[in-house]
């Protein structure tokens, strides 16, 4: 390569600063977010998990008596 033709690649500014003001632009924007989240919620809550699902664990609440037997030195 002649060093005489060889240029520096431009800079790529590929994060150019952008605010996103839509909310404030336009106010009914606002309202239907709002009315789209309370929607999604509402189906959130009201979905029951799949029959198959195992209900939760409460892990390390109260170990067995014949575990701390062996594993806790008694007093």
């Amino acid at each position: 390569m002649d060093p005489e033709n060889h240029k520096e690649p431009a800079p790529v500014f590929d994060s150019l600063p952008y605010y996103d003001d839509d909310l404030e632009t336009h106010p009914i924007l606002r309202e239907k977010v709002q009315h789209e989240l309370a929607v999604e919620t509402q189906k959130i809550q009201q979905e029951a998990l799949h029959p198959r699902v195992p209900p939760p664990i409460d892990l390390f609440v109260v170990s067995p008596p014949y575990v701390q037997s062996r594993f806790v030195p008694s007093s």
